[in-house]
């Protein structure tokens, strides 16, 4: 909306502001976590990085978050063209995709976090995730509809999606022990940065446009990214537990 009404530059200079914000916060507030330094202390950093990527359970953590974030990021940078020039909506009504999406998400990934503590975790991601192949089908398959069809579909995507991600972070980062976290997360970040740069690049190689300005091929990336989804399912099976180590990362070979 800031950018539609004022300048396009204006959400970078906000998003800026806001980071600093935080970054006062943050430095304020939390807590010194420097602990684990002291075992890492004479260990070059590329020996620590090598160590971090050289070990199977975290390769395997790498390859379902790549997953993870290619599943959303294959449909998500197309949604607001799609909407518009497939769809109907108008430049005005488009905010509203995200106003009510963010809205809701703030509620459900709390209520999705304690029930994933409440339950098992990798019971409650393999239910999200089946649960977000319905919308990320639906949206990418969406004809001219009313505005409210719109805008509940795009908002059920964005609960299913956002919600598969609080088990999985969980499943995850307990997978990793303490003293390679730090560098694990760094890598970890490198990661999704890269599968949503790839992701969004594929999408675009695959979409195409009709001379009366609608967009094609959608719903092969739809196919796409549920194919994503139910592996990102099969690969959380292979994460190890808090309680039990990761016997099955090393059987993961054998089975393929």
């Amino acid at each position: 909306m800031l950018a539609s009404h004022i300048n396009w530059h204006v959400p970078f200079f906000v998003l800026a502001g806001l980071s600093l914000l935080v970054l006062g916060a943050a430095a304020w507030v939390m807590p010194s976590l420097r602990g684990h330094l002291a075992r890492v202390r004479d260990e070059h950093p590329v020996a620590r990085t090598l160590a971090v990527l050289s070990r199977p359970d975290h390769q395997m953590a790498f390859l379902f978050m790549f997953l993870l974030t290619f599943t959303g990021f294959v449909v998500f940078p197309n949604i607001a063209n799609y909407m518009v020039m497939n769809v109907g909506l108008t430049e005005k009504q488009l905010p509203l995709i995200y106003l009510f999406g963010g809205l809701c998400t703030v509620f459900s990934m709390n209520w999705i976090g304690r029930w994933a503590d409440r339950s098992d975790k990798l019971r409650v991601f393999v239910l999200m995730s089946l649960s977000a192949t319905i919308p990320l089908v639906a949206i990418t398959n969406l004809p001219r509809v009313h505005l409210l069809i719109a805008v509940g579909t795009s908002t059920l995507l964005w609960i299913c999606m956002s919600g598969r991600m609080v088990p999985a972070m969980s499943m995850m980062t307990a997978s990793i022990e303490a003293q390679y976290r730090g560098g694990f997360m760094s890598i970890n970040s490198s990661v999704q940065q890269f599968a949503a740069g790839l992701a969004a690049y594929l999408s675009g190689q695959i979409m195409a446009q009709t001379p009366s300005g609608e967009l094609t091929h959608f719903p092969a990336i739809g196919a796409l990214s549920v194919v994503c989804a139910l592996t990102c399912i099969y690969l959380a099976r292979y994460l190890k537990s808090p309680e039990q180590p990761a016997t099955t990362v090393s059987a993961l070979p054998a089975e393929g």
